[in-house]
């Protein structure tokens, strides 16, 4: 088990009277080796659990097991430069990442910082930088100088540099069109298959969660309400209501279509496949 979380419980403002329970007491643990999605409403605890992960936040109660790094509430913990390391954090607000000079040298700064040469880590900064779609034009430019899309790649690229064993992504989509959105989830599945990287995403758009995320982390008020398959829960109607959870757009297509008599398995998770499966049907 990659991460395991022990009745982890955060609060902000913690002395003040106007103080917010942000998590209760959450026991969750996330696999090694798959795409994990964390999705709730606005509030629910998501971007503050993952805060966790690499001790940007320590937990008032509880313990966190993150590979072979342990971190516990009311403790000193040590290995932090490792742990930080091991994994990378990009934060829904890429500004909050970007600070030097050119984009190369932003995304060269991870790598430079754990040990890397300067031309090793400027390598390394360059392909992560084109396999996100910052050709080498931009390299030159100031980051703030770019858009929002191109901001955000940026600031995933700088992570993906210093390749950290577990990634994480707070609403790594948001100012992204739908090319870029879909360049990033081929990215999250090349990263996760071929190279065998944990990644989780936290997320509101749940046609990208569907579409590459194996397991999802439903929140609500502080708390995991479901942990477990993505496909099944977006097959679960009195989830979906209860926690109003906007359905897949493909999902609300593959239930129009078996409405009309299609038979579309509910391993379905692409318009490709489902194409697919309707030309098979089709043609038989």
């Amino acid at each position: 088990m990659a991460i395991r979380f022990t009745k982890i419980s955060y609060i902000y403002d913690a002395d003040m009277p106007y103080f917010h329970n942000a998590l209760k007491s959450v026991n969750l643990e996330i696999a090694e080796g798959r795409i994990t999605a964390l999705i709730g409403e606005t509030g629910s605890g998501k971007s503050t659990l993952v805060q966790h992960l690499n001790a940007l936040l320590v937990p008032h109660l509880g313990r966190i097991e993150i590979l072979d790094h342990r971190i516990e509430a009311g403790k000193r913990n040590k290995g932090l430069k490792q742990l930080r390391r091991d994994v990378g954090l990009v934060f829904q607000f890429p500004e909050y990442q970007l600070f030097e000079a050119t984009v190369l040298d932003d995304a060269a700064f991870g790598p430079m910082r754990f040990g890397y040469s300067k031309s090793e880590a400027k390598k390394r900064a360059a392909d992560a930088l084109i396999s996100l779609g910052i050709t080498k034009e931009l390299f030159d430019r100031n980051p703030m100088e770019l858009s929002g899309g191109q901001k955000r790649r940026v600031a995933i690229a700088g992570i993906l540099a210093s390749d950290p064993k577990i990634i994480v992504l707070d609403e790594p989509a948001a100012g992204l069109d739908p090319a870029g959105t879909k360049l990033l989830e081929e990215l999250f599945v090349s990263l996760n298959r071929e190279r065998g990287k944990t990644i989780i995403v936290v997320s509101h758009d749940n046609d990208m969660v569907y579409s590459c995320c194996d397991d999802t982390v439903l929140m609500a008020n502080g708390s995991v309400v479901y942990h477990g398959d993505t496909l099944a829960l977006f097959n679960d109607r009195t989830l979906i209501d209860e926690n109003h959870l906007l359905v897949p757009r493909l999902v609300e297509l593959k239930n129009r279509l078996q409405e009309k008599g299609f038979k579309v398995p509910s391993s379905v998770r692409t318009i490709d496949d489902l194409a697919r499966e309707i030309a098979m049907e089709c043609g038989s």
